[in-house]
């Protein structure tokens, strides 16, 4: 939470009590003077906790009479190069830290078909808790350098986990690494799993949509399902090979297979012209499925709220634009094969991410000004008014952040 606030610049703050007195429900709040327009609060957390070496700023700063003498303080420690130790405010006590990422070590890889391998890793920390994987969980990699990349879990524990990663011709380094550059034995860092795409708990009845390698967002919950006896059925679009066919075997005739080799053809209106009021669907696939569900679902009036996405793949490249940040007034501009966030990280911007795909909504930024071409599902249709998210989504050229 105390990374989440810096990072949003959306922080609480103690009022100074100048003259006592009496306050009541109805009374009302009027600015009388603002005596330092050019120092909201927002640009105070910025280099507080962003731009922790600018000397100008900092002298501007402790010269402010109203400002708090505890941040003061910092700012003055900055000056005569005495760092404050951060670790104690962002997690608390050693035994309360976070641990952001772990180690892994590859004892399993099996190639699931010819574009698909599938990859079991083990954790070598002892204090990572051996807890089932929730459905729809996914888990970050660092994969050398500075490419990190998330993917689905298929199925297991935090301790012992499976991944299946498809060799994707548009690769941006991650797929190929792991499928060429990665042994048994190896050592992975990996990051903490999350479950950003769980099941709607109040649903009667559960349609899943997959295509490809979209069954690994589907197949712990799948099982899950089973188990509990609730109701639901799958579809699952292939172009010949089924990868993970052991997993899908034992769903029986809950669960169907489409092979375009085979000339069978995924009906999606017809599929889903029996959903009734609570049924919810969930997709995961290559666009043309998603924009299909999409077509379909609207003209049908199904709810957008009973209608999931998962993006494994979203296209991030594009025309080339530049981002104004409104608080730290910086000028960023991203390349055409760059994404915001990897710009914004270029400058010191340490912005949250998780799925970088485009669903968890975790890399939200705000936009005040420009047009966004908005790609990925972490965002409501409302949320895209003032908002954009900075892994897959672009701007045309030039936007103006809240950043």
């Amino acid at each position: 939470m105390a990374k989440r606030a810096q990072t949003s610049f959306r922080t609480g703050w103690l009022y100074r009590i100048l003259k006592s007195g009496t306050i009541a429900s109805g009374d009302e709040i009027r600015l009388l003077e603002r005596k330092h327009p050019e120092w909201p609060i927002a640009r105070v957390q910025y280099y507080l906790y962003h731009e922790m070496d600018n000397e100008e700023a900092m002298r501007a700063l402790v010269e402010i009479e109203e400002l708090g003498e505890s941040i003061k303080k910092i700012f003055r420690g900055r000056l005569e190069r005495r760092f404050e130790d951060q670790n104690l405010r962002m997690y608390g006590e050693d035994w309360l830290a976070l641990k952001s990422w772990s180690t892994y070590k590859v004892v399993q890889k099996t190639m699931e078909t010819s574009e698909v391998v599938s990859l079991v890793l083990k954790s070598l920390d002892k204090d990572v808790e051996d807890v089932p994987v929730e459905p729809g969980s996914h888990v970050r990699l660092k994969l050398g350098g500075k490419l990190v990349r998330a993917y689905s879990v298929v199925r297991g524990t935090a301790r012992n986990f499976e991944l299946g990663i498809a060799l994707d011709a548009q690769t941006r380094g991650g797929s190929k690494f792991l499928h060429e550059n990665t042994h048994i034995g190896d050592v992975l860092t990996v990051g903490c799993i999350t479950a950003s795409f769980p099941l709607a708990k109040t649903a009667d009845h559960h349609i899943f949509i997959a295509g490809g390698i979209g069954i690994t967002a589907f197949v712990t919950a799948l099982s899950h399902l089973q188990s509990s006896n609730q109701s639901f059925e799958l579809h699952f679009a292939v172009r010949d090979e089924v990868p993970f066919q052991r997993y899908i075997a034992p769903l029986g005739p809950k669960a169907k297979i489409y092979s375009k080799a085979l000339g069978q053809r995924l009906d999606i209106a017809k599929l889903l012209r029996c959903a009734d009021s609570n049924t919810h669907i969930y997709v995961c696939g290559p666009s043309r499925l998603m924009d299909g569900v999409t077509a379909v679902t609207t003209a049908l009036g199904i709810p957008d709220s009973h209608v999931h996405f998962e993006n494994f793949s979203v296209t991030t490249s594009g025309d080339p634009f530049t981002a104004e940040l409104r608080v730290s007034k910086k000028t960023v501009e991203v390349e055409g094969k760059e994404t915001l966030l990897e710009a914004l990280r270029k400058v010191g911007m340490n912005v949250d991410s998780g799925c970088e795909a485009g669903n968890c909504g975790s890399c939200r930024v705000g936009v005040c000004e420009g047009r966004v071409e908005h790609r990925g599902t972490g965002l409501m249709e409302s949320e895209k008014q003032d908002a954009m998210l900075s892994c897959v989504s672009r701007g045309v050229g030039r936007i103006v952040l809240e950043l």
